[in-house]
């Protein structure tokens, strides 16, 4: 009888957040009398860093032998194949297929590439592309929540998206702004956080203030008028 040949399929990724780790009752060995159990993960990948490739192999499941059981009176397994095709889509729909708020054309940066060891240049454009339209949507939430003053609605995958694009957010490096979290305020132009004692926003150089007496012997041409938009979750003046 010939020897079995395990086929396999790759799955490559750029995504630069934590995937979850998914263990599934299979291996490798074909014997049934021997536990199974095989850990599928990616490795977060920084941006514009070399994409992670997963080999994903067909593997041997056990079924209880229900007549041999009953005749020996106990347990017998029997070894089944358990396809690669199968397991990458059951991997691929726990690691991608129940977001909801994926935009149209977005994605994680996942992408099944068959039997190939390495992504062609087509398969990283459509994974960066994809991944690009989704951060740029987490990002613009992120923006909002933050607007909104709701910290608590701000998450890893929104702070993650900002780093990702680039974009130099108090709010998306929470390590970077830790020491004057407590003391900083929105400012009631551009929401930036500021210096809760600043005459001038620093970020967008709105005047928030007026100046004391002895700063606007100083600056006598300091005139503008104060904005008076409330600050985000406070009531408007009647």
């Amino acid at each position: 009888m010939a020897k079995y040949q395990a086929e396999s399929r790759f799955i490559a990724s750029i995504y630069p957040g934590d995937l979850e780790i998914i263990v599934r009752p299979h291996g490798h060995d074909p014997n049934p009398n021997k536990g199974r159990s095989t850990r599928y993960w990616i490795k977060p990948v920084p941006r514009d860093g070399k994409a992670e490739v997963l080999e994903v192999l067909d593997a041997f499941e056990s079924i209880l032998d229900v007549a041999g059981s009953a005749e020996s009176r106990r347990q017998l397994f029997n070894p089944r194949t358990v396809d690669c095709d199968n397991i990458v889509r059951d991997l691929m729909l726990n690691w991608c297929g129940r977001l909801t708020n994926l935009p149209q054309g977005g994605s994680l940066g996942i992408k099944v590439i068959g039997r190939s060891e390495v992504p062609t240049q087509a398969d990283l454009k459509e994974m960066k592309e994809g991944l690009s339209r989704t951060y740029q949507q987490w990002f613009i939430e992120g923006e909002q929540f933050y607007r909104q003053n709701d910290w608590k609605s701000i998450r890893k995958i929104h702070r993650d998206a900002a780093i990702w694009l680039g974009e130099k957010k108090l709010w998306a490096e929470p390590e970077l702004a830790a020491k004057d979290m407590i003391e900083l305020i929105p400012c009631m132009a551009c929401y930036e956080l500021i210096n809760p004692n600043a005459f001038v926003c620093s970020k967008c150089g709105v005047r928030l203030k007026a100046l004391p007496p002895h700063l606007q012997e100083l600056n006598p041409g300091s005139d503008l008028e104060l904005l008076t938009r409330p600050a985000p979750g406070q009531p408007a003046a009647a």
